[in-house]
């Protein structure tokens, strides 16, 4: 289809040449305007695809966000290359299932702003086939929203899996995926690392192992006054050296927050660890800095600040965090705690 390129303008010229001798322009007839119009989306599709780049990437992380209407699956990760990525991928919405509902019920989904699709599908539901609607909408709270609405009506289905977990299930995405795409510069900005990358596709690849970039710190503080003292840090990156460079960041409390998450941002590590850092070191940290009015801590590699989760740890978004008390404790079943 590279051909294609050329052969368009051949006939642009060759048309041009058809009006000025008075005959009748192919592409000024509204049936032939259709076929033009058609082969130029075509012709635009197979440009596009064959400017995709392809990156082998292994997945550490996977998220969303929401920007105004549209709903993006976050991938991060780290290429072949060891290079730090985010894969963004918004041709993937939220849905769930309605078994047998009454037929009010998809009159009110059809009329709904929130919802995009409404289809007719079969589901194999308690040994039986049964009709069934799969529901798209626009974000995925609309799910949760939605179930609870209706779940005294009908069956609610596919509505209790994670957004970002379903995406991963639906694609048969493993740990490592190949993604063709084309690199995004408009929002580079957003994100901390080395790639940012506007998905198309994505396809089977052979597993590898990349070279994670680890950030090993502590913290020491006053019990007395309650302020941090320093922070120190390790970082070790096998991509380029075995040697392992240490930082440690003194001065006013502001200032040692701030070098910290400056570190955090320059040095884009995967995998954030330390003793006890999730019940101790972290939540001092945002602490403090909500003390110190410090607005926002950019620990995510979306540049989001820190997040508890459900299970007592931290999420920053993009990083793995390797509390190594919990592995400790995993090992040793200790009897006592300190």
């Amino acid at each position: 289809m590279l051909g294609n390129c050329y052969g368009l303008d051949t006939m642009d010229r060759e048309n041009e040449t058809w009006a000025q001798d008075g005959n009748n322009n192919a592409c000024n007839n509204a049936s032939m305007d259709k076929g033009c119009n058609s082969l130029n989306k075509e012709d635009k599709a197979e440009n596009k695809a064959w400017k995709l780049k392809s990156w082998d990437v292994r997945l550490l992380s996977c998220s969303y966000s929401e920007e105004g209407k549209d709903v993006v699956i976050e991938l991060y990760g780290k290429t072949r290359e060891n290079k730090s990525i985010t894969v963004r991928y918004n041709k993937f919405k939220p849905y769930f299932h309605m078994v047998a509902p009454p037929a009010w019920i998809r009159q009110s989904l059809q009329n709904n702003p929130e919802i995009l699709k409404v289809e007719d599908i079969s589901l194999y539901v308690d040994g039986t086939m049964k009709n069934a609607l799969k529901v798209t909408t626009t974000i995925p709270a609309n799910v949760k929203k939605y179930r609870e609405k209706f779940k005294d009506e009908c069956r609610i289905m596919a509505s209790d899996i994670l957004f970002y977990r379903r995406f991963l299930f639906d694609y048969d995405i493993n740990s490592c995926v190949r993604v063709l795409g084309l690199e995004d510069e408009e929002h580079k900005q957003n994100y901390t690392t080395e790639l940012v990358v506007n998905a198309e596709e994505f396809k089977v690849c052979e597993p590898f192992k990349p070279h994670l970039k680890i950030l090993s710190f502590d913290i020491e503080n006053s019990i007395e006054k309650g302020n941090i003292l320093t922070i120190c840090c390790q970082i070790r990156n096998r991509a380029v050296s075995e040697n392992m460079y240490s930082y440690k960041f003194a001065g006013s409390e502001d200032e040692i927050i701030k070098n910290f998450e400056g570190l955090i941002i320059r040095e884009d590590p995967d995998v954030i660890t330390g003793y006890n850092i999730d019940n101790y070191d972290i939540p001092f940290i945002i602490r403090r800095a909500k003390k110190l009015n410090i607005k926002r801590l950019q620990f995510g590699r979306d540049r989001t600040e820190p997040k508890p989760t459900k299970d007592g740890g931290w999420n920053f978004t993009g990083r793995i965090i390797a509390d190594a008390w919990w592995n400790a404790k995993r090992q040793l079943h200790p009897k006592k705690e300190t």
